[in-house]
């Protein structure tokens, strides 16, 4: 499995589902339950910094804010994490996303692929994965599943 390759296409469909939506139709809310376009999008940001803390883990990264707060909060770690960028606009959304997925990439490759692959590396996802697993359920299937939301949401729009 190349670990880096289904993070790039992961982003890329996503990103494809958001292409040339207005801004605007990113406010509706009801794309995911309640949550807009732009929820997704902060929700999405937010997985970004937490699969770079994962990945920071293996790099040596003194601090991983986000994997420490997601551990703490369970379950109620999306909704708060989403309520905490309710202010920000569509752009700064998007703005805080992309960036997030350059750490990330950039700490995916500082890991290698040979760490990558190699079983048994987070046993509190099951002894029997490695990192590119955990990326593969975590991150591509995760902006799959929110590009397809996206995308039955655009067909409303017509």
């Amino acid at each position: 499995m190349d670990a880096l390759t289904i993070l790039f296409y992961g982003n890329k469909t996503f990103l494809a589902a958001l292409e040339g939506l207005k801004h605007d139709h990113w406010l509706t809310g009801g794309v995911c339950g309640v949550w807009s376009v732009k929820d997704i999008v902060a929700h999405m940001a937010c997985y970004e910094l937490l699969i770079g803390d994962v990945l920071g883990t293996f790099t040596g990264a003194a601090e991983h804010p986000m994997l420490d707060r997601k551990a703490a909060m369970g379950e109620a770690w999306n909704d708060a994490t989403v309520a905490e960028r309710r202010h920000l606009t569509a752009q700064a959304a998007l703005d805080e996303y992309l960036a997030a997925y350059a750490q990330k990439m950039a700490r995916a490759e500082a890991v290698g692929a040979a760490k990558l692959a190699e079983v048994g590396t987070i046993p509190w996802y099951g002894e029997k994965y490695a990192l590119d697993d955990y990326l593969v359920y975590t991150d591509y299937g995760h902006k799959r599943e929110h590009a397809a939301q996206i995308m039955v949401f655009r067909d409303t729009l017509k």
